[in-house]
């Protein structure tokens, strides 16, 4: 396996602990992410959600509950993952968790 499949690999995990993690942290069943993942794969379904033009309901909630931590745009900005990513999907990323005006 190549540094960069093992990354990929490593970020696919994360995304599927995310969902547990936000799950026990602010109570938030989003069986439709957990979907994504399993079919698409963590990176290509994170890429989906970087490319679309609002975020989700559970995006909200979780900036509601004070907890951008536990987003994928987090994990898209960790500095082990950001690899995977152009600089405009790190840039969105960065919008999205920006604090608001």
């Amino acid at each position: 396996m190549s540094p960069h499949e093992a990354t990929v690999q490593q970020f696919h995990q994360a995304m599927l602990a995310l969902y547990w993690r936000v799950e026990r942290a602010i109570g938030c069943w989003a069986s439709y992410f957990l979907d994504g993942v399993r079919i698409c794969g963590g990176l290509a379904y994170a890429k989906m959600l970087l490319s679309r033009r609002h975020t989700d309901s559970g995006f909200q909630r979780m900036i509601g509950e004070d907890r951008p931590d536990l987003s994928p745009e987090a994990l898209v900005l960790d500095p082990r993952f950001s690899c995977l990513f152009t600089d405009a999907e790190l840039a969105e990323a960065k919008r999205r968790l920006a604090p608001k005006q």
